[in-house]
Formats: C-alpha cells, sequence, structure tokens
C-alpha cells in the first residue's frame, strides 16, 4: 500500500538561487512554519456534528488518508453519551479525504466532537 502525503502548504521552493527574494520569501515562510510546529499549534483539529437516529456518520477532510489516526473529543453531554456507546472506522471505510463512522443510534440532536487528525 503506497504511503499518501498532502503538499506541504508553503509551496515548492524557487528553481534558482538568482531570484533573491524568492528565496527569501521561500525560508521565511518555512521558517513561520517550523517555529508553529515547534510550537505544539498543529493544523489538526476541526469539529463534527455526529447524525441524529443514524447508525453512520461521513467525515470529509482533505488531511484525511488511509494511514491516518483520528482522536474524538466529545464537547457536549449528548456526545459523551454517543462515545462511550462505541464509534469506529474500519479499514474498509477509511478512504483518502473521507472516512465512515459506525455508531450507535442516539435521539441527541447535539453530538458535537472535536476530531484530531493525524498523520
Amino acid at each position: 500500500m503506497p504511503l499518501n502525503l498532502n503538499p506541504f502548504p508553503i509551496g515548492t521552493p524557487p528553481t534558482s538561487f538568482k531570484d533573491f527574494k524568492g528565496v527569501a520569501d521561500w525560508a521565511r515562510k518555512m521558517w513561520d512554519n517550523l517555529r508553529v510546529v515547534r510550537a505544539g499549534k498543529l493544523d489538526v483539529c476541526r469539529y463534527v456534528q455526529f447524525n441524529q437516529n443514524g447508525t453512520s456518520t461521513t467525515f470529509t477532510d482533505p488531511r484525511l488518508t488511509i494511514q491516518s489516526m483520528v482522536v474524538l473529543s466529545p464537547l457536549n453531554v449528548d456526545a459523551i453519551d454517543l462515545y462511550e456507546s462505541g464509534i469506529y472506522a474500519l479499514g474498509p471505510n477509511r478512504h483518502d479525504g473521507t472516512w465512515t463512522f459506525t455508531h450507535a443510534t442516539k435521539p441527541h440532536t447535539d453530538m458535537k466532537f472535536l476530531i484530531m487528525i493525524i498523520g
């Protein structure tokens, strides 16, 4: 299975060092991104609302791959109830950009989670 990597967010480096301003701008973007990463401020979180009275919820995000790990953090009592009943995404339901989570059917209307995507 090939490893799918998302493009680096700072763009491609200049093709020539003759373009000093381009090199300096690219180096500044690289430094700013590394500083943010070292401070632990990764862009890995997003909110998701799970479906009411259903047994599955589809989550779409371009950062998702079949190699990703997802951490769910319930944000309210209804979400905790759903979380405790079990939520999972089996291998066949994990695709690049889209995962389908299977869960219990709950009548709650506000099952909101913070999702962290790693990898």
